[in-house]
């Protein structure tokens, strides 16, 4: 059994050591401090908000998601690639007898790219949570890759833009203060529509 798991489970590592490795090779160490952060987090099942608002405090907005939005799907392929393998016993243990999982389940092998993609969308599952359960499932690692890469995006930018707040992003005060608040107000309201339709087309996925 370790055999048919090593190839898996090096390639990940692999993909890891390659993502600190470039974080590293930016020469900010703060970069480097935020891409061990988020996969760590993200292979523990921890919260990954905190490192993505520290990444927007650092960065801003558009420095914050060129760093995270790479290291974040790193985190979620090397959870993926881990429940395929050494952990998939225990994720299916974990999730068999959960509802939402099970609904995910049915539906995503006819529709792999969609469901991953709302599963992303809607908070179903917490980041690191909802790698394991997705490697679980019957989807393909590409169609993973792709629904997730595109599905994280709009929370990565709610918690990135909350940190550059945090950070001084918002202009320093003054005239431009208000449209950072008004630009904050509009990318929490788009994200929680975007999130409420994800449920609800979820919900439909599910066999009657």
């Amino acid at each position: 059994m370790p055999s048919t798991a090593s190839g898996p489970v090096l390639a990940v590592g692999g993909l890891t050591a390659a993502c600190v490795g470039a974080a590293a090779a930016t020469g900010d160490p703060a970069v480097a401090g935020i891409a061990i952060a988020y996969v760590a987090s993200a292979l523990a099942a921890l919260p990954v908000a905190a490192v993505t608002m520290i990444a927007g405090y650092a960065f801003g907005v558009g420095w914050g998601m060129a760093v995270v939005a790479p290291v974040a799907l790193v985190g979620a392929l090397a959870g993926f690639g881990i429940g395929r393998t050494l952990l998939r016993g225990r994720i299916e243990r974990r999730f068999g007898h959960d509802a939402r999982f099970a609904a995910i389940d049915r539906a995503i092998g006819a529709q792999g790219f969609r469901i991953t993609f709302l599963a992303r969308l809607s908070p179903v599952l917490p980041f690191g949570a909802l790698n394991y359960a997705l490697s679980a499932t019957s989807v393909r690692p590409g169609i993973y890759a792709a629904g997730t890469a595109l599905g994280m995006l709009p929370g990565t930018l709610l918690y990135v833009y909350l940190g550059s707040i945090a950070g001084g992003g918002d202009g320093g005060g003054g005239g431009t203060r208000w449209l950072w608040w008004i630009g904050l107000a509009a990318t929490v309201l788009a994200v929680a529509l975007v999130a409420r339709a994800a449920r609800r087309a979820l919900r439909q996925e599910q066999p009657s």
